[in-house]
């Protein structure tokens, strides 16, 4: 099966569960989530690679204290133990933290695929709550995103 199929594939089932009919990618190769939370998942590949790439904002970096932040983000991605082998990282010049994985198509059906980018959700979303609650972060709740999607089925994901 070509990795063409497998995405397409995926996608129909994940706009499937969403209930908002089949997802795409655009023009640049992206598609988004959107998750119950607010916060954005996005899916993306590249026309010559055969890795596809998740990626998670989770929350902004704080104004304060932000060497103690960088250093528990960094003992959060020990191992991928609290990341469920996912990274986390900094985008300084939009000053998010992201959660970010690679799945490689040579190794996944359709199937499969659906069901990494489920598990890539619930350890951002995790991930996300955990930040913004720990006092650890310096990140109250009060600087969370915007809600996007509250109240609307199918709970994980949304189109």
């Amino acid at each position: 099966m070509s990795d063409e199929h497998v995405l397409s594939e995926a996608l129909a089932i994940l706009g499937d569960l969403t209930g908002g009919g089949p997802l795409a990618f655009d023009e640049n190769g992206l598609c988004g989530l959107t998750h119950q939370d607010g916060f954005v998942v996005t899916l993306m590949t590249a026309p010559d690679s055969r890795i596809l790439l998740l990626s998670a904002q989770l929350v902004e970096v704080p104004d304060d204290d932000r060497e103690s932040f960088f250093a528990w983000l960094l003992r959060l991605n020990f191992l991928g133990l609290d990341t469920g082998g996912a990274a986390l990282s900094i985008d300084e010049e939009e000053r998010h933290v992201y959660l970010s994985h690679g799945v490689s198509l040579a190794r996944v059906d359709a199937e499969a695929l659906v069901t990494v980018v489920g598990n890539f959700i619930e350890v951002a979303a995790g991930l996300r709550a955990r930040i913004l609650s720990e006092p650890a972060s310096g990140i109250s709740s009060d600087s969370s995103p915007a809600e996007g999607g509250r109240g609307q089925p199918p709970g994980w994901i949304m189109g």
